[in-house]
């Protein structure tokens, strides 16, 4: 059954026109969870304890260099930490992404339909970091039960240059 359970969370955005032809946004987002449940895992019955914390905040830029065609850049970092106990099973993950962007747009009217083309420079970054207590079977979560440590980062660097051209046939209503 479940002994206990919560969730908060809260965002804010944030929107301002620096001039005719640049605009800034912003969103932030914050959330904490968890719970508490009586629960059966293998040979273990008793409690397992949740919870998890997570905040994101992006970051926009966009410029107009006219009606049809413009230059964006967009920042972006997730934090999300949780942490699980399932009897002698106790684990703390913590896991942060970046994200940057430079993008460039244009949009060209046909007759018959509309070209977009996009194309730009994303980077990503992320890094895990695992610290756990596990059973050294996996069945066995009973106290007293032999342990195995996990301390373990994994890290990935992603540069990734991408162009897309779309068509859109027919009238086109904004």
């Amino acid at each position: 059954g479940i002994n206990s359970f919560f969730n908060r969370d809260g965002s804010l955005r944030y929107f301002h026109k620096l001039s005719d032809n640049l605009e800034f946004s912003s969103f932030s987002y914050l959330s904490q969870e968890g719970y508490d449940v009586f629960a059966q895992v293998f040979d273990f019955a008793g409690d397992v304890v949740a919870s998890q914390n997570r905040n994101y905040h992006i970051l926009n830029l966009d410029y107009k260099l006219s009606d049809s065609k413009a230059v964006f850049a967009n920042f972006g970092i997730d934090n999300n930490i949780s942490k699980t106990n399932i009897g002698i099973h106790d684990s703390d993950i913590d896991r942060s992404d970046l994200y940057a962007s430079i993008n460039y747009k244009s949009i060209k009217q046909g007759q018959n339909g509309e070209f977009t083309f996009q194309g730009g420079l994303s980077y990503l970054r992320t890094r895990d970091l695992f610290d756990e207590q596990v059973p050294e079977y996996f069945f066995a979560f009973n106290p007293g039960q032999p342990t195995v440590d996990v301390d373990t980062t994994i890290r990935n660097e992603e540069i990734e240059p991408y162009a897309y051209l779309k068509y859109a046939k027919g009238p086109i209503i904004y």
